[in-house]
């Protein structure tokens, strides 16, 4: 690690030099798990919650995804978008009696 990050480190940190431990190699991405157990909120992201369509905002229950697609086309944008309307529309094909067969 070049010098002038291990300072930069040391002061953000409040560090003493002899408290940076150097390693040869690599080190391991599993270590900086201990990072998100420092309670610092200020330092996390905030927890993301995908979108859903606008036709079921507020509904307690599931529009028919068929008539959804009848009416305009559907784009979903993952993982912005809500995965819940690919489910549905599997479980709505899944009960229909037109549906032949469903493959992905």
């Amino acid at each position: 690690m070049p010098g002038h990050i291990r300072k930069i480190l040391v002061d953000n940190l409040g560090l003493e030099e002899q408290e940076l431990h150097r390693v040869k190699g690599h080190l391991g991405l599993n270590a900086l798990v201990k990072f998100s157990e420092i309670e610092r909120s200020d330092l996390k992201f905030q927890t993301f919650s995908p979108r859903l369509l606008s036709a079921n905002k507020g509904r307690k229950e599931q529009r028919n995804v068929f008539a959804m697609i009848r009416d305009r086309d559907i784009l979903l944008h993952h993982p912005y978008d809500s995965f819940v309307p690919v489910v549905e529309f599997l479980r709505q094909a899944a009960h229909d009696p037109h549906v032949l067969a469903i493959k992905q």
